[in-house]
């Protein structure tokens, strides 16, 4: 009878460890990150100031599923960047990035290279002008 306990007290903790580490969250690769937070800012659902914690997984679950993670993925991840500067820094500039393409095809699909090039020949014209007057 007690060897039975102990190997059932054994099978209920293995059974627990593994269900514990088979849930765990994961870290979102910044580049991720950064696009399901952009979609959900684009789209409203979010607030600017808003706490990832703060977020509904209801709201979460459909743009972080779309990058293959999960609601707990995308919290876990944000709780490590509030932790850590670099990342930080890293998830900005990738989210500035990222809005600046929206902003760009909401224009009408100009990229950033061809939006300079545009104002430097357009720059380049006024100069070639005025100085032709002169």
């Amino acid at each position: 009878m007690k060897n039975t306990l102990q190997m059932f007290a054994l099978v209920v903790s293995l059974t627990l460890v593994g269900l514990a580490c088979g849930s765990s969250a994961k870290e979102i690769p910044m580049e991720k990150m950064a696009r399901i937070t952009v979609k959900m800012a684009m789209e409203n659902k979010i607030e600017k100031d808003q706490q990832p914690k703060d977020i509904d997984d209801a709201v979460i679950e459909p743009y972080a599923k779309a990058e293959g993670f999960s609601p707990a993925d995308f919290k876990h991840t944000a709780e490590l960047i509030d932790k850590d500067e670099a990342k930080q820094k890293e998830i900005e500039e990738i989210m500035g990035r990222l809005m600046m393409e929206e902003m760009m095809k909401a224009l009408g699909g100009t990229d950033m290279g061809s939006m300079m090039k545009g104002m430097v020949d357009s720059a380049a014209a006024e100069l070639a002008k005025d100085t032709a007057a002169r």
